[in-house]
């Protein structure tokens, strides 16, 4: 397995700009996830890694080595995509094997690869069938073990799991984690769904309009969130951002907004007053926003509940501020309840009013 390095690499179609100077390295062996909107850039940047594009600047490097120019085939590395794109006439045998006869790799080496592989993703039973004859999620098993058997220096996945549903995406993704740690194989994967990146990856990089907006752990980018749209897209529910004003009151400085009054410490006031516009837009996860049992806390108007099971979402109105708590079942308030709420300021984050850059946060992750 080989480390991959992208150095300010830029990618445009036309007058349109897919990537703007990214850079990102992938260690030897880590699972990194290339997450955000469609349209962000990351299919582009797994097919410039695959040499199926070439960059309009910028440098590509697997293994140490540039590879910029090389056709796929000389880079060493597997995709899987979204369409399993398995030869419907073919067994799962035969698929599995297409790679290997293509190369000319002999006959025995081919049976002994394949057979392994079909042990490793236990698909071996089925090796007789036909992609006919699988469910969705034994094809996507063989579509890995296809790109398994090349023996890559790393893996590219492109929404792998896109297509399969709801269950048998959770069943997949603990299939892939195994999968990784037993190979400890270099992975980039992209997709849309938040979930996917914060289960697989070691690290996440975030993108956004062909930018890259963060790279850290999943723990790292939920909790210190590098900016506005990384707070907002990550998470299962977004974070709630309330635009406040710098104002001073008896026990030290507050961002107000109507009833809504975060206190701060000396160290988040002297962030915001850098920031030289005397506002801020404060963020809190749902998670963070609790109902209180008695009548501490600002009062607040329940609009909507949304039933999860164990948890629930209250959506609050608090006069013009309107936020999302998410509480366990128990604590379930009513439509048009009143109920008072109490903030973990200290889970807080502060951004910037105009650039929405995250300027303080509490917690180290």
């Amino acid at each position: 397995m080989a480390e991959i390095e992208l150095r300010n690499v830029s990618m445009r179609f036309g007058q349109s700009v897919a990537l703007a100077d990214l850079s990102v390295s992938v260690r030897e062996g880590e699972f990194l996830t290339l997450l955000g909107p469609s349209g962000c850039g990351k299919s582009t940047t797994l097919n410039l890694i695959a040499g199926l594009l070439e960059p309009t600047a910028g440098d590509i490097l697997i293994g140490g080595r540039r590879v910029n120019g090389l056709p796929p085939k000389a880079r060493r590395v597997a995709m899987v995509f979204q369409d399993y794109a398995l030869y419907p006439h073919m067994t799962v045998f035969e698929n599995l094997a297409f790679p290997l006869r293509a190369t000319r790799t002999p006959q025995p080496d081919i049976r002994r690869k394949v057979e392994g592989v079909a042990k490793v993703l236990g698909i071996d039973p089925l090796v007789e069938r036909l992609p006919k004859e699988l469910s969705g999620g034994q094809r996507q098993r063989v579509a890995l073990g296809r790109a398994l058997v090349r023996d890559p220096q790393a893996f590219l996945m492109d929404e792998p799991l896109s297509n399969l549903d709801a269950r048998l995406r959770v069943a997949m993704r603990a299939e892939l984690k195994r999968l990784h740690r037993q190979l400890k194989a270099t992975m980039i994967y992209v997709t849309h769904d938040q979930a996917e990146a914060m289960t697989l990856s070691d690290r996440i990089a975030v993108l956004k309009d062909g930018i890259l907006q963060q790279v850290g752990t999943p723990r790292r980018v939920y909790e210190r969130p590098a900016n506005q749209f990384v707070a907002s897209f990550v998470g299962a529910i977004g974070m709630n951002f309330v635009a406040c004003r710098l104002e001073a009151s008896g026990e030290g400085a507050v961002l107000a907004a109507g009833p809504f009054r975060m206190p701060l410490s000396r160290g988040q006031e002297r962030a915001v007053r850098e920031c030289g516009e005397q506002r801020a837009v404060v963020g809190l996860r749902p998670e963070h926003v609790r109902i209180a049992g008695d009548a501490r806390g600002l009062a607040a108007t329940v609009e909507l509940v949304e039933y999860l099971g164990a948890e629930v979402l209250a959506y609050l109105r608090l006069g013009e501020t309107r936020l999302i708590a998410k509480v366990g079942v128990e604590r379930s308030p009513s439509p048009d309840q009143v109920v008072h709420l109490e903030m973990d300021w200290k889970r807080a984050s502060l951004f910037a009013a105009e650039s929405g850059v995250l300027i303080a946060a509490e917690t180290e992750a």
